[in-house]
Formats: C-alpha cells, sequence, structure tokens
C-alpha cells in the first residue's frame, strides 16, 4: 500500500487508505496519504474516493495552510460536487477574496447551480470584485485582512506561481540556473528572481602563495560542493514596507507509477530587500527521488501576507 499511494486519480484511494491506517495504527501509511492528499489536492478531487471523504476528513484538509490547489474557484466546485447535504457547511472554509474575477463572474451564470447555492455565492463574490478593484488600505478598513479568507493556500495556477522544468540533469556540471517570475495578490504585482544550483557549485576562492620560490601573492584555489542551493530576491514591490511580508514555498515533485507528484514542500521568508537562502534543497543522498527521465521538477510559489494597514 506504500508503493501504491501515489496513483492518478480514477485509481487514486489515499482518502480511503488514511481512513483505514488511522482506524488499525498504521502511522507511516496514514502520514503518506495525508501528505499526498494534500499536496496533490487536484489529483485527489478525481478520485472515486473524493465524494466518500467524511465531513471531519474534509474540514481538516481545507483547513490546511499547507493545501496545494490549483485556485480557490477549482476548490469551490469541488466542494459543491462533495456532497450536497453538508456543502454549505464546507464552503465557509473557502477563501473567497482570493477567487479569480474573471472565473468567479462565469460561476455566477444564470441557471449553473442550485438556487442555495447561487444566492450564496452571490452575498460572498461582492467582497471578491472589491478587493480585486480597491486598494488594501480601503478594504482593511471594513475588513481585518489578516485573517483566513484573505490568506493565499499553495496556488499552482500561473498568476501565482512558477513550474520549473529542469532537463539535462546527468550531463550536468556544477552551474546556476535563474528564472524570474511574476505574481499577482489584488493589486498587487511583485516580481521575483530565483537561482538554483541543480548539482552543487563550483567556488573558486584566493589563497596566499607561501613558498619562498615564487614571489609573493595569491592562487586561485576551486572548490566543489554537492550542495543544491536555492536563492530568491524580490524586486519592484509597490508597495514595500509594513504593509505585507512575501514567502516562497517550493514544491518538490517526485515521478510515482509513471506520473508527476508533490512529494515535498519548502518555504522560505523572503525580504523586500537582500536574498534568502535555503543552503541545501534536496539533499545528495535523496536527490535520485527527485529525477525521472533526466529532469527534475520545481513548482515556485511567490505567496503575500497581508499585515494590517
Amino acid at each position: 500500500m506504500l508503493t501504491n499511494v501515489a496513483a492518478t486519480g480514477s485509481s487514486n484511494r489515499a482518502i480511503t487508505w488514511q481512513r483505514y491506517a488511522k482506524l488499525t495504527g498504521l502511522t507511516q501509511l496514514e502520514e503518506k496519504c495525508l501528505r499526498l492528499i494534500t499536496w496533490n489536492t487536484g489529483t485527489i478531487i478525481k478520485s472515486p474516493d473524493w465524494t466518500s471523504m467524511e465531513p471531519h476528513q474534509l474540514s481538516a484538509l481545507l483547513q490546511r495552510s499547507d493545501l496545494v490547489v490549483e485556485d480557490e474557484v477549482v476548490l469551490f466546485q469541488a466542494l459543491v460536487s462533495w456532497h450536497p447535504a453538508h456543502t454549505e457547511e464546507m464552503l465557509q472554509h473557502i477563501h473567497y477574496p482570493m477567487m479569480p474575477t474573471e472565473k468567479l463572474f462565469d460561476l455566477q451564470a444564470p441557471g449553473c447551480r442550485s438556487e442555495a447555492i447561487s444566492t450564496y455565492l452571490h452575498r460572498e463574490g461582492l467582497l471578491v470584485y472589491q478587493v480585486h478593484l480597491l486598494p488594501m488600505d480601503a478594504i482593511s478598513q471594513r475588513h481585518d485582512i489578516t485573517t483566513i479568507p484573505f490568506t493565499m493556500r499553495l496556488y499552482t495556477s500561473g498568476r501565482f506561481s512558477h513550474l520549473w522544468d529542469i532537463t539535462g540533469y546527468q550531463q550536468m556540471s556544477k552551474i546556476s540556473m535563474a528564472t524570474p517570475f511574476s505574481t499577482t495578490h489584488f493589486k498587487l504585482t511583485t516580481q521575483w528572481h530565483v537561482t538554483f544550483f541543480p548539482k552543487g557549485q563550483s567556488i573558486s576562492t584566493k589563497r596566499l602563495r607561501n613558498n619562498y620560490l615564487y614571489r609573493m601573492g595569491f592562487d586561485e584555489v576551486c572548490q566543489d560542493n554537492d550542495f543544491s542551493t536555492l536563492s530568491v530576491s524580490v524586486n519592484n514591490c509597490d508597495p514595500a514596507g509594513k504593509t505585507h511580508s512575501h514567502k516562497l514555498s517550493i514544491l518538490l515533485y517526485r515521478c510515482d507509477n509513471s506520473v508527476w507528484f508533490v512529494g515535498d514542500v519548502k518555504t522560505l521568508e523572503v525580504p523586500h530587500s537582500g536574498n534568502a537562502e535555503i543552503k541545501d534543497l534536496i539533499p545528495l543522498l535523496e536527490r535520485d527521488k527527485y529525477i525521472s527521465n533526466d529532469t527534475m521538477k520545481l513548482h515556485l510559489i511567490g505567496e503575500t501576507i497581508w499585515e494590517k494597514c
């Protein structure tokens, strides 16, 4: 069961297996199932077990800060299809301000939802349009923007993230790779710059020459390491300062049963000026697990955390 937790949506049984593991005390299996469910929600909502998820299971999942999903509308649609008797109860966990306005507009098309869901969505949808139209200092006068509804999940849509395929790994030397990307959170656009050393670094240092046969001077010495260092910075962040902070989450993909799944998540806080760094993103002894077909796959998610204006 441990080797088959990761499976495509149509044959994935992680939800049922997690319940079974909890009842039988199989802690390792329970934890592996929970990680897969949390970090691969797009796969789970397509599984045959999705509609059998118990309310307390689903409620706990929706309150996790590391829930990975394409966007809030995808999650909303999955909840509507889950269980009609408990739908409105679970919809309270949706972060409505985080919905993309164009997708919300499509959701509100006449005749697409039941009357109860349409009424609920219309009531919550007003705030969605407001936060995408007005500056945050105006929104903060009527709403506490530090609360959960204004908080990002780990969204994989292009508005919040960048999928990075690193190919040709086996023949790669110890070089750095860089990628810029931008994210938009309400009316704030942030530019990110990420540098990564997939196989480690070759660092040149100067060493004092101490040999009486030669003139005093310095020799250049090259030192190699295997640290897969990742560094990140933000620029053109306006307005910068005390209204918000930034965090980068990195999804590390593993290929199981010929399908890529998120296998781990690393995070770091990013200052408004200067770099933040993870010294060894994927340690050498674990690196082979994250390489398939000569490819390493990362997903960079830029988060904005609002503070009181």
